[in-house]
């Protein structure tokens, strides 16, 4: 068997061992939250839905609450440009911004008072700010 040939049964192998989770959940009756990771590409997309003018965000942390927290904040303006940014959180306090945007805006709207927010990220980065999405 050539090199080439071996090579490529491991990719196929790979490929069928490949897992996707997906869920949702609602969070409260305005916000409603839902992901879908792939195992091949250990990205995680996350679409959050809530009931609001503003800003919406979303923290990932092991205790709950904001100590430790690994937070992404995201608003569509009356003009319906998007912004978005990583942020951590060290105590109860405002979060702080990370060095590195590790989040990427996938879309944003905002129509009849609900916020719609779809992202994406590695579900493990290596970046001390953010927190790893484990099984």
């Amino acid at each position: 068997m050539s090199r080439t040939s071996a090579l490529l049964i491991l990719v196929a192998l790979a490929a069928v061992d490949a897992v996707v989770y997906t869920g949702a959940k609602s969070l409260a009756p305005w916000y409603n939250i839902s992901w879908s990771s792939d195992t091949t590409t250990n990205n995680i997309i996350l679409t959050i839905d809530a009931r609001t003018s503003g800003w919406v965000g979303f923290g990932l942390a092991e205790g709950g609450g904001m100590r430790g927290a690994d937070i992404v904040m995201a608003s569509v303006d009356a003009n319906g440009v998007p912004t978005f940014g990583d942020y951590y959180a060290i105590n109860n306090e405002v979060p702080q911004q990370d060095v590195v945007n590790d989040w990427t805006l996938l879309s944003a709207t905002e129509a009849a008072g609900v916020t719609s927010v779809r992202i994406s990220r590695a579900l493990d980065t290596g970046d001390k700010q953010d927190r790893p999405f484990v099984e």
